[in-house]
């Protein structure tokens, strides 16, 4: 017994060494598989992760604030890229955004279709439902307080289930954080696999257990051979860690790096399509299996690990038996000595060809959304481009409208000024008045368009704006008057007089607003109320109020009233009409200025009309003196004065003339910017007019020529005429040299007050000569016109007479010669397809038709001047026009030619009948 003790101690003592051995050995392998486990999950869903946040659009991901929002383009746009990465990964279990706000966490994004219910709850999270769950989960608290990407490696339960998650942060266009993208996948999987390793590590302990006594006994029998049982031991313990490491990867063994000897796992082979006894395992043997183009990247990846210690982790393509090759992530770890030189490698490999495939189809779907990019990119462009030909289209409007409109107000003012009969003042009141409505509607869509398209820029200005709105209810007074209402102002007494703004703008708006109450109030009173809600020094907050007795409104009118072409009743009867602009421009003019806008109404109970704006205080020495505003206020005389007049049109030539005439001075027409630049070389003028569209050279090139000129006459003073009202006109004619501006249709008064403001008034210079004709003679009798056609339209004709006067024949014959020249130059310019000169040929000569009455002519020119605006190449078609032209044309020169003489007409100074 004493003889087997010591051999019965060294045995137990050994078994239990064994035992502890196999036991730290098996805990290591347990522990470096778990964390393989770990980190291969890990590192699956923050890649799944980092692509959801690069599919987030950080800006957009912002306005998502309510669950209403979830059947909006923007979300559903968003939801879309999330829902296209889930289907790339069908094995994950949800895919979302979050928020956190005052410390609690928010869903936004999540794809997971609505309405599916699991335990009572829906599935789906919707936009700021709040997650309770995550101040308990700190992966997530983690992301959200360091913006850094976190994985959640133990299971963790919520109101859905269990899960493994990953978080991802992510930025909007300005690298701020914007939220946190999380992606989860089901936890009884990954615990499943915890769970095979704990398992294993039981049977480790076990069969450690196991070999512990076994090793005891051998020691005990065959004491001798403790060494190479010791050592045959370890190594069997060696390769069962190994293959628990590997679980589903191929695992490899490069036992000595100094030769071609390797173990390769029955897995590893598998992978490679090869059974056990199929292919020899060694580094070269490797090496053969590699893609061409990936062995110098694994060469120089061993050589880095060797030499420079960096973890040997890469992604290459191997052959397998079939021939087909197929993408491995290959890792290991280096085994060294004393002296850090390398002995032993161990490893493995994993097949990631899925997820190569996967990373393929997102790069196709990143190239697919650059394609849409680029896209809207194009469609941004020729949306562009369609703004600025609706800028044309206006521009050209303008002008097309504005210059019968010249004619028509300026004519009506004009006549209106001379001796009429009771009858005639009543009609020509309609026309005037017709005239300016039309004028009115023509301004609200030009207002619109410039306010819509981001170009009605403010003038401030320093106002009395108290003075502003005696004003403006003094205007409007009469109207009020004729509907037997009462119209008063209210101007508490805290209310600042001056302030900064843009006067005329704000008068607009009061204007419109007034005038509307008056408009729909029957019996009663309007009463304006502006008081001074908030005020310190420097700025005044002001509300104003238009109060009425009228109809009212109903509220549901009230929700729409401020759209664009919107009314109270919009029937085709109503009893009020109108354009439904005016609220929607005073809704955006106040909302331009910083301001707010609404109403308050009740039906047959009146209406409120209110808004609030911010003003800058001033004092009354800041103000500006507004010249045409004090000259539009007072008689105005301007005798004496030499005006050269640039005006192409023979029609607008003899209305400016006229209204130049009537104020005192002395006219000289240029029919060409050319022309009107080569006579004021020759003679002293006081001021130019300038017509902006003109042959030869445009009242832009003559001017700027002009400002180029020696001596003084450089400095004269040019004013525009143009008929185009858009945003920048007047910038153009000021950039071109211009001193000021004037829009077509021209009235006397403005261009008075114009005048005014640019020149001073000369004394009279005695004449003696008197007018001959006047207006009763004009109406005395009637001469018959030889032959009635439908040549020239009569009525035209007649009102074209009544404002020429004495020199109707004289401006017929010019018009006759002008025509030629015009129908000339249209010849010349179809013959060499230059459709421009077609198209200035053409507009001059449909205007002045029009004036005269030559409808005919005017309808033909105006298919031309369309025909070369749009670029019309069709030769036939214009050639046919152009003939029907000159037809029609000489019809008009026999007609002028046989029923107006210069004597004839000057010498009977009658109307034609």
């Amino acid at each position: 017994m004493g003889t087997h003790l010591p051999s019965l101690k060294l045995a137990i003592f050994s078994g239990l060494l064994t035992f502890v051995a196999v036991l730290a050995s098996s805990y290591v392998l347990y522990f470096y598989a778990l964390q393989a486990v770990k980190g291969d999950i890990e590192e699956y869903l923050e890649s799944i992760a980092t692509a959801v946040s690069k599919q987030v659009d950080g800006d957009l991901h912002s306005k998502l604030i309510s669950s209403d929002q979830e059947n909006t383009p923007l979300y559903l746009k968003q939801i879309a890229k999330l829902d296209n990465v889930k289907k790339l990964f069908p094995n994950i279990h949800y895919v979302y955004t979050c928020i956190m706000k005052d410390g609690d966490v928010y869903f936004i994004l999540d794809p997971t279709p609505p309405g599916i219910f699991e335990n009572n709850v829906e599935t789906k999270s919707h936009i700021m439902d709040k997650y309770d769950e995550a101040k308990n989960e700190p992966a997530i608290m983690e992301a959200f307080a360091k913006h850094h990407k976190t994985f959640l490696s133990k299971p963790y339960t919520d109101r859905w289930g269990s899960f493994i998650s990953a978080y991802m942060p992510f930025y909007n266009s300005k690298g701020e954080f914007a939220g946190i993208a999380g992606v989860d996948i089901d936890a009884k999987k990954y615990s499943a696999k915890i769970a095979r390793i704990d398992q294993a590590e039981i049977i480790c302990i076990f069969i450690g257990f196991i070999i512990s006594i076994l090793t005891g006994y051998v020691i005990y029998k065959k004491n001798i051979h403790i060494r190479t049982i010791t050592d045959s031991l370890k190594e069997s313990e060696q390769r069962f860690s190994l293959v628990i490491e590997g679980m589903n990867d191929g695992i490899w063994d490069w036992t000595d790096i100094t030769k071609d000897e390797e173990y390769w796992s029955p897995q590893f082979k598998k992978l490679l399509g090869y059974a056990e006894d199929e292919i020899k395992a060694s580094y070269s043997a490797f090496h053969e299996l590699l893609h061409p183009d990936d062995v110098d990247k694994v060469k120089s990846a061993a050589y880095d690990h060797f030499e420079k210690n960096i973890p040997f982790n890469i992604e290459c393509r191997l052959r397998k038996k079939n021939g087909e090759y197929c993408w491995f992530r290959a890792k290991a770890t280096t085994v060294r000595d004393k002296n850090n030189k390398p002995i032993r490698m161990v490893g493995s490999i994993r097949d990631i060809t899925q997820r190569k495939d996967g990373e393929s189809k997102l790069r196709d779907y990143a190239d697919q959304m650059e394609s849409k990019s680029r896209e809207l990119a194009i469609a941004k462009e020729q949306a562009e481009q369609a703004n600025s030909m609706k800028s044309d289209f206006l521009a050209n409007m303008s002008h097309e409208i504005r210059t019968p409109m010249n004619a028509v107000i300026g004519m009506t003012s004009m006549l209106l000024e001379s001796d009429l009969q009771p009858d005639q003042r009543k009609k020509l009141d309609i026309i005037h008045h017709s005239g300016e409505a039309l004028l009115e509607i023509i301004n609200d869509i030009l207002d619109i368009s410039k306010i819509e398209a981001g170009k009605m820029d403010l003038e401030p200005i320093a106002f009395n704006l108290k003075a502003t709105l005696s004003d403006i209810v003094s205007l409007l007074t009469p109207r009020a008057n004729e509907k037997g209402i009462k119209i008063d102002l209210q101007y508490t007494q805290d209310t600042p007089d001056w302030v900064m703004g843009d006067a005329g703008r704000i008068r607009q708006i009061l204007i419109n607003l007034i005038s509307n109450s008056i408009k729909f109030t029957d019996f009663g009173q309007v009463l304006v109320n502006v008081q001074a809600i908030r005020a310190n020094a420097q700025n005044a907050t002001l509300r104003f109020d238009v109060i009425d007795t009228g109809i009212g409104i109903s509220e549901e009118t009230q929700k729409k009233l401020f759209e664009k072409f919107t009314q109270g009743d919009s029937s085709t009867t109503r009893k009020y009409g109108g354009t439904g602009l005016g609220l929607a421009i005073c809704y955006r003019l106040v909302k331009l200025m910083g301001g707010d806008i609404g109403v308050k109404s009740k039906e047959k109970e009146g209406s409120t009309f209110w808004f609030t704006l911010n003003l800058p205080l001033c004092k009354s020495e800041d103000a500006v003196d507004n010249a045409e505003h004090q000259i539009a206020s007072k008689a105005i005389t301007l005798s004496n004065n030499h005006i050269l007049v640039g005006e192409d049109n023979s029609i607008n030539q003899a209305m400016i003339t006229q209204m130049l005439e009537m104020i005192g001075c002395t006219v000289d027409i240029a029919c060409n910017g050319q022309e009107t630049i080569d006579m004021l070389k020759k003679n002293d003028y006081d001021l130019v007019l300038m017509d902006c569209m003109m042959p030869k050279i445009n009242g832009y090139d003559a001017a700027r020529l002009i400002r180029k000129m020696d001596g003084d006459k450089k400095n004269i003073i040019i004013i525009a005429l143009t008929a185009n009202a858009l945003q920048g006109d007047r910038q153009e004619c000021l950039n071109a040299g211009m001193n000021d501006y004037l829009s077509k249709p021209l009235r006397k008064q403005e261009l008075q007050a114009t005048l005014a403001k640019w020149l001073t008034a000369k004394p009279a210079i005695a004449d003696n000569t008197t007018n001959s004709g006047t207006q009763k003679e004009k109406e005395d009798g009637a001469i018959h016109i030889s032959e009635l056609s439908d040549i020239i339209d009569i009525s035209l004709l007649n009102s074209f007479l009544d404002i020429v006067g004495d020199d109707a024949a004289n401006i017929l014959h010019k018009h006759c010669e002008d025509a030629k020249n015009y129908i000339k130059n249209i010849k010349k310019a179809a013959f060499e397809k230059n459709y421009t000169e077609m198209h200035n040929a053409a507009h001059p000569l449909k205007s002045s038709s029009r004036y005269i009455g030559a409808i005919e002519v005017m309808k033909i020119a105006q298919e031309i001047e369309e025909a070369g605006r749009s670029g019309n190449g069709d030769i036939s078609l214009l050639r046919s026009l152009i003939e029907r032209l000159e037809s029609e044309q000489k019809l008009v020169i026999k007609y002028i030619n046989k029923n107006f003489t210069r004597r004839l007409y000057a010498s009977n100074k009658k109307r034609y009948s």
